[in-house]
């Protein structure tokens, strides 16, 4: 029968890069990793010493700064917005540091520049991280520049996010590790494998009555918290709003899908377009989100094909969503195909695959 699935669990302090490479990113497997945040503040660690490498230290400080106690981000402060401000009754959610947008709104650099956004890490981080996100500098500071190194490793985008009792709603994205350091989250995850149409992920992601740009703008039609579509869609098990039933949606409780809780130190590897949305059960969370940063552990990314990557096909009998972010389903070792409902609706794709 469909329903919940038992997510797997690691230890940090135990996980080899090997581990983690064999049995979760080669696998497309979610994984909860615990004790990751205390872990990846030490380089003593093989995982920690694997998980991000080769981060360019810089001096500048000027995007954000946060303060740190017992392994614990406490304060949180940017030039536009505090954290009082973040987490006022109005303000139920907000990024206060991303390396550069998921919209693609960050100027365009070269490579050897490496996107100029900084974070600073004060008082608190241990002396011996110097891989993960930090290293010391003159003054004995950990510092860190985000983005993408100068051999175009997927670095990706860094996020950290502060929430009162938020969440994210359905969505997906390529590989992406997220650490809680304070808080505590509870994830719902759907497989691509285990969606078999199109039209069941986009009934899942709300496209039709909530599209992913309409959650960015204050004007917006989507009025869907995180908090009440968990309510309805999870506790309830009935991911069909009345609008998507009329569609034939079909229910989460009708397909495989993980359900879990997140707590203060735990890490959560997101699998390459993965449908997941998460509802903060504390107040605040403040965690961090590396988008593509698996690939610097040794992530197959780089040996999907083109087709998978860009995850963008044309449907030809939708004319009111003429763009559908897509899933791909391995049929061979060289091949991969978008399937749908109606048939022959979405065009098919295939490229090779180099070795996968």
């Amino acid at each position: 029968m469909p329903g919940p699935r038992d997510v797997a669990v690691a230890d940090a302090r135990t996980l080899t890069r090997e581990q983690y490479l064999d049995l979760y990113l080669l696998q497309r497997k979610p994984v909860l990793i615990k004790h990751a945040a205390d872990v990846l503040f030490s380089n003593a660690n093989e995982f920690s010493s694997s998980f991000i490498e080769g981060l360019p230290a810089t001096h500048d400080v000027r995007s954000i700064r946060y303060g740190t106690e017992d392994g614990r981000i406490v304060n949180v402060n940017t030039r536009n917005m505090s954290l009082a401000e973040c987490m006022g009754p109005t303000t139920p959610r907000c990024v206060l540091f991303q390396a550069f947008g998921f919209a693609g709104d960050a100027p365009r650099r070269e490579k050897e520049e490496v996107h100029p956004v900084a974070i600073h890490m004060l008082k608190g981080i241990r002396k011996d991280s110097s891989t993960f996100l930090w290293s010391a500098g003159e003054d004995g500071v950990p510092e860190r520049r985000l983005g993408r190194n100068t051999n175009d490793a997927l670095i990706g985008n860094f996020n950290l996010h502060v929430s009162n009792r938020a969440g994210a709603l359905p969505h997906a994205h390529p590989w992406a590790v997220n650490v809680l350091f304070q808080g505590q989250k509870r994830w719902v995850l759907v497989g691509t494998e285990d969606l078999e149409f199109i039209e069941d992920k986009m009934d899942l992601e709300m496209h039709r009555v909530c599209p992913v740009g309409r959650r960015k703008k204050k004007d917006g039609r989507c009025n869907v918290t995180s908090l009440e579509w968990f309510h309805k869609h999870v506790l309830l098990r009935n991911t069909t709003s009345e609008v998507l039933a009329r569609e034939s949606g079909k229910a989460l409780s009708e397909m495989p899908h993980y359900d879990f809780i997140q707590n203060e130190g735990d890490a959560v590897l997101v699998p390459f377009f993965f449908t997941h949305a998460t509802v903060d059960l504390s107040r605040p969370t403040v965690g961090v989100v590396m988008m593509k940063a698996v690939a610097v552990a040794g992530a197959p990314e780089r040996r999907l094909p083109e087709a998978a990557r860009t995850l963008h096909v044309t449907a030809r009998g939708d004319p009111s969503d003429p763009v559908l972010r897509s899933f791909v389903e391995p049929t061979t070792a060289a091949h991969y195909v978008v399937r749908s409902r109606g048939g022959d609706g979405i065009s098919a794709a295939t490229a090779a695959s180099d070795g996968i």
